[in-house]
C-alpha cells in the first residue's frame, strides 16, 4: 500500500521530518466491522460521522484537512461521488485546477484512481489536494481526500504517512 501513496508524489519532494507519533488506528466505519484501517498522529483532532457513509474528519494542527468514508462500489454510486467531490472543492475553493484521474494500485492488489489538484481558499491561501477511491474487498469503494497548504512540509509528510498505512485487515 505504500509503494502507491508515496509514489502518487503529493507533497512528498522535500520532505525530511520525523514521522508524528501515532494516537490510534482508525477503523472505517468502526473497528468491529472496518472496511478500511488508517493510523494518524495524535495531536491530529478526530471527528466521526453519525453513520455508515458519512465522513469521518481529521485535522492536524496546521490546517491539514482529512475527509473518509466508505461507499458503496456501484458505477453510478461513484460517479455521484466524484461528482459531489467536485462540487464540494469548487463550492469551498477557487481556481480550482484538476489533473487526470491516475488509476492506482496497492500492494495487497486492490485498484483505484488518484484525482490531485490545486486550489484557493477563501484565505487566498494556496492549497494542494489529493482525493483517493480504492476499490475495497467488501465490495465498497473508500473515498479519501486531504488538503495541506502549500508550503505546510510538516503537516504533508504527516498526512502521507496517515495514507501510507492503508490497509484492509
Amino acid at each position: 500500500m505504500k509503494a502507491w501513496f508515496a509514489s502518487a508524489g503529493i507533497f512528498a519532494i522535500g520532505l525530511t521530518l520525523t514521522n508524528p507519533a501515532v494516537a490510534e488506528t482508525l477503523g472505517y466505519p468502526n473497528m468491529e466491522k472496518a472496511s478500511f484501517l488508517l493510523d494518524y498522529p495524535e495531536d491530529w483532532a478526530m471527528v466521526p460521522g453519525d453513520n455508515a457513509g458519512d465522513y469521518v474528519s481529521l485535522a492536524s494542527p496546521s490546517g491539514v484537512l482529512m475527509q473518509l468514508r466508505a461507499v458503496e462500489g456501484s458505477e453510478s454510486v461513484m460517479d455521484q461521488v466524484i461528482a459531489e467531490n467536485v462540487q464540494f472543492l469548487e463550492d469551498n475553493f477557487t481556481k480550482v485546477e484538476l489533473d487526470a484521474a491516475k488509476d492506482i494500485n496497492t500492494e495487497d492488489g486492490l485498484t483505484g484512481s488518484l484525482l490531485q489538484g490545486t486550489a484557493v481558499d477563501s484565505d487566498k491561501k494556496a492549497v494542494n489536494f489529493a482525493i483517493f477511491y480504492v476499490a475495497l474487498p467488501d465490495g465498497k469503494v473508500a473515498d479519501i481526500w486531504y488538503s495541506a497548504f502549500k508550503g505546510d512540509a510538516e503537516g504533508s509528510k504527516a498526512a502521507v504517512a496517515v495514507l501510507d498505512s492503508f490497509r484492509t485487515r
